[in-house]
């Protein structure tokens, strides 16, 4: 079992780790080709090193893990944007949720937490996100557009690829580990419940 499992299993069975629920990032560490405006973004099952790592470290826990793209640290996005030939007459921030599924956080320190809707759901109720890895220079995307106020100007949105790891609230946590304690993983069943093959 490797270290970061290990923690990471050790916060879940903790009471006082985010008990509501909410997010980690983490950066990925290798690069990929990405395809614009693809869903998702990029297979999980692609991922390699020490980002396969994280995920499968999650995965076998039974966490949800999904790749975005974070543009201009403040919009974690579901697809990777081509923007040239969109009119954007508000703030591109806001164009982004409003078009490409977009979610705001605030990404101004390590430690804080960052509200923004949940986006495995339709609640609307905010989720924390906590970065966990330092940021690198690999996967980075970015895109030119025209934005349209009261001048027709060009601008440019930058962003780069992470990991999204959701994290259940403790009652829904608590609950998975008492139904695992009476319905034990088998032989025949991989860690995180099924039946070979590589979950997505």
């Amino acid at each position: 079992i490797s270290v970061f499992r290990r923690e990471l299993e050790s916060c879940l069975a903790d009471r006082s780790f985010l008990p509501i629920g909410g997010n980690l990032g983490f950066r990925l560490r290798h690069e990929y080709p990405v395809t614009v405006r693809e869903n998702p973004i990029l297979e999980t099952a692609h991922l390699k090193g020490t980002d396969f790592d994280v995920l499968h470290a999650c995965k076998t826990l039974g966490l949800r893990v999904s790749v975005y793209a974070l543009y201009n640290d403040t919009i974690i996005c579901p697809y990777v944007v081509d923007l040239l030939d969109a009119r954007i007459e508000d703030d591109v921030e806001w164009f982004l949720q409003d078009a490409w599924g977009g979610i705001r956080v605030n990404t101004e320190s390590q430690e804080t937490w960052l509200k923004y809707r949940d986006y495995d759901s339709d609640s609307e109720e905010d989720a924390g996100f906590y970065w966990v890895t330092q940021r690198g220079q690999t996967n980075t995307v970015g895109s030119d557009y025209e934005a349209r106020g009261n001048e027709v100007d060009i601008g440019y949105i930058y962003g780069f690829l992470c990991l999204v790891v959701r994290i259940p609230p403790w009652e829904e946590r608590q609950r998975k580990r008492e139904e695992s304690r009476r319905h034990p993983v088998t032989s025949e069943q991989g860690e995180d419940g099924s039946e070979g093959g590589t979950s997505t």
